[in-house]
């Protein structure tokens, strides 16, 4: 099926082809030195046509008064009778070929053409013989005809053109032009670049590419294009000498901190090019790879990281080796091959596993337990911490980093930091991030993302949208990295992207509800019990009441576009949600921003879908958690019991969630379900079936997920 796709797409393009140099041969009929060979050459191509492409260019009702123009015109004495005979000749055949190829239709034609031919004198025995079988539309001896003239006028008349020697290169412009030294800047490594990619071409030994230096000079794109196989020209006429000093201006490019990745990843692309046209460039694999996974171009560096397994011997370098095939394959989503890496490396190096080697291979129960029994301390407290981050266990994780923080030394500090933001982000421990993220660099993804949370939280928009340019901005390398990858390899990265375009949403929307919280409520005591109850169902409201630069009070216009807009930040994020990938590590920030505007009543069916997930990923607690955020204001209990309490309290517990919405009832019992608590999940079912039952007939209930802004949840 692929091959016949394949053909049908090569027949298209060639008679394309076919239809432009037919258009381009007509123009050049009518004009009398060529006219003669623009003939010949139009007779074959026209037989070849089919009917659709014939009828773009005019068909016979153009072409036929052409050819016929053409018999008996007065022409130049230059034009001697030869020429003359060639052109009858060639309109004879060409108007044979229309004949053949209009069939019974060439009757409308037939008037006119006998017409100029008698008043010429000429007589045509071969076409006055097709003439009939054209009107009777016989097919078969139709295309004989034209099969006939095919191989008659396709002859060819002109000797071949010798191919064209190489051209000389000026090895002495390549080396003074490649040299890297005193390139210091983005701006000068990509002019850089550029300036090499032109010269490349402008010395080429092929006619064609030189050709292109001038056209290339003026569009970059097309010199980016033609690098390679004009480096691969050139790397074929340059002597021992210049080949070694071009490697090395390659390897201190490579290793240079200034490079960045916008010209890291074509000289790599360059490596994998030359070694598959078999002129590998004499560049330690082991240099490339590292290059590779610096940039992100995580297929690269596994091709490099396997040439240099097979041709590294020692086992303490395999050992190394081992764990970066094992990260790499767990990273290109192929688990299988991770874990045969390792059964090889126990199998013909003997060597032990270590515990690194069971992160890399996402096995982080196994790697936790491993880490809980080992000291605290070091290494192993900055695994332990990983472990948990991986897990989602924010809570542990806090807990974890204050026991082990001053363990660890500095380098490992800085490490963990990312982690550890993330943890009391989670655990909404504000102050205590903010003492974490100061040691995320600022140019980093994460350094600029949690700064931009806290800012948000903060309420200092501005620099939180500074702190969104900041982390786009390093962003940006990691996906140019990918931007030809698979789906499930780019995905993480596009995630973070996201995540920055939420966290802008989520500034508009908390400036929107200020203002609207403004209008409604301009000025409320603080203190009291209505004011917690408030700030537990409308963090914004609470927070523009009790902000002592409140913005202006919106007008009755701008307070219906600010509802208008808000409503549609929420159906967007219902709808993004419910195409994002269910995978529990895309979802937990975004929900999180979220919860930095809506309380999470608000957004009911978006936290039960993720404590769904939490459930079927195996973090029971973290569902548990999750599930306990859905419970009404002034319930009996703060958080839904654990499995153990719910299997000996079981009709405590069903009382207790009597004036809970029935879809947090429903999926608490999956949860105990689960947790093999099926009595107590039995119950709540049992009961939620008698609400169900006494309850009124069907009422239009509002959506849980995008209420009105200042509405009581759960009401």
């Amino acid at each position: 099926g692929r091959a016949v796709e394949v053909r049908t797409a090569a027949a298209g393009s060639g008679m394309l082809c076919t239809s432009l140099l037919c258009s381009a041969l007509c123009g050049l009929v009518g004009r009398a030195p060529v006219a003669a060979a623009a003939l010949r050459r139009l007779a074959p191509l026209s037989s070849l046509l089919a009917c659709g492409f014939l009828a773009s260019l005019g068909g016979a009702a153009q072409l036929a008064p052409l050819l016929l123009r053409l018999l008996g015109e007065r022409r130049p004495a230059a034009v001697g009778r030869e020429a003359e005979a060639a052109i009858e000749s060639a309109v004879e055949t060409l108007l044979i070929s229309l004949l053949c190829r209009e069939g019974r239709r060439w009757r409308v034609h037939r008037p006119a053409v006998q017409r100029r031919l008698d008043e010429l004198g000429l007589s045509w025995p071969r076409y006055e013989r097709l003439v009939p079988a054209a009107l009777a539309n016989d097919t078969p001896a139709l295309s004989e005809v034209l099969r006939q003239t095919l191989r008659v006028v396709s002859r060819p008349d002109e000797q071949p053109t010798a191919r064209p020697q190489k051209l000389a290169v000026k090895q002495s412009a390549l080396t003074w032009l490649w040299e890297s030294r005193a390139r210091t800047t983005k701006d000068d490594w990509l002019e850089w670049m550029s300036r090499l990619a032109v010269e490349l071409l402008r010395e080429s030994p092929a006619p064609a590419l030189r050709a292109c230096a001038p056209v290339a000079q003026m569009h970059p794109p097309l010199a980016r294009r033609l690098f390679q196989v004009a480096f691969l020209a050139c790397w074929a006429e340059l002597d021992g000498t210049a080949r070694a000093s071009l490697v090395a201006s390659l390897e201190a490019t490579f290793v240079s901190p200034s490079t960045p990745p916008e010209i890291l990843l074509p000289l790599l692309a360059l490596s994998e090019f030359m070694e598959r046209n078999d002129h590998p460039l004499p560049i330690p694999a082991r240099t490339l790879a590292d290059v590779a996974t610096q940039c992100g171009a995580t297929s690269k560096a596994l091709h490099f990281r396997e040439a240099e397994f097979h041709s590294c011997r020692a086992p303490l370098g395999s050992a190394r080796l081992v764990e970066a095939l094992v990260y790499l394959h767990n990273n290109l989503k192929q688990p299988e091959a991770a874990l045969g890496v390792l059964q090889a490396a126990q199998e013909h190096y003997a060597l032990q596993v270590k515990l690194s080697w069971l992160e890399k291979l996402g096995r982080w129960h196994d790697a936790l337990q491993v880490y809980e029994r080992s000291p605290p301390r070091g290494e192993f407290a900055l695994g332990r911490l990983r472990c948990l981050s991986a897990l989602s266990e924010w809570s542990q994780l806090a807990r974890a980093s204050e026991a082990v923080w001053y363990h660890m030394s500095h380098p490992q500090q800085l490490e963990a930091a990312p982690l550890v933001a993330a943890a009391r982000w989670h655990c909404q421990q504000w102050e205590a991030m903010e003492l974490v993220a100061r040691l995320i660099p600022s140019d980093t993804y994460e350094g600029g993302f949690y700064r931009a949370v806290l800012a948000t939280h903060r309420r200092r928009y501005e620099a939180a949208r500074g702190w969104v340019d900041r982390a786009r901005s390093a962003l940006h390398p990691e996906l140019r990295a990918i931007a030809s990858d698979t789906y499930s390899r780019a995905h993480a990265p596009l995630v973070h992207a996201q995540q920055l375009s939420e966290v802008e949403e989520l500034i508009e929307y908390r400036v929107l509800q200020e203002g609207l919280a403004a209008r409604r409520a301009p000025a409320r005591p603080l203190d009291g019990p209505s004011h917690a109850v408030r700030a537990a169902s409308d963090p914004l409201a609470a927070a523009a009441s009790s902000s002592s630069s409140a913005r202006a009070v919106l007008g009755a216009d701008d307070a219906a576009r600010a509802d208008e807009r808000c409503e549609a930040i929420r159906l967007r994020w219902r709808d993004r949600l419910r195409n994002c990938s269910s995978e529990l590590r895309a979802w937990q920030p975004l929900i999180e921003l979220r919860a930095m505007a809506l309380a999470p009543l608000q957004q009911m069916e978006a936290w039960i879908k993720f404590g769904s997930l939490c459930r079927k990923s195996g973090r029971l607690e973290l569902c548990r958690t999750s599930l306990s955020k859905l419970l009404p204001p002034g319930a009996p209990i703060g958080s839904l019991p654990v499995y153990q309490q719910a299997m000996g309290e079981g009709s405590q517990v069903a009382n207790a969630l009597d004036g809970a919405a029935p879809e947090l009832v429903y999926a608490y019992a999956k949860y105990l379900w689960v947790t093999n608590a099926q009595a107590a999940a039995i119950g709540l079912l049992m009961q939620l079936l008698a609400r169900s039952a006494a309850a009124p007939p069907a009422q239009p209930a509002a959506s849980a997920s995008s209420p009105e802004p200042n509405a009581t949840p759960g009401a």
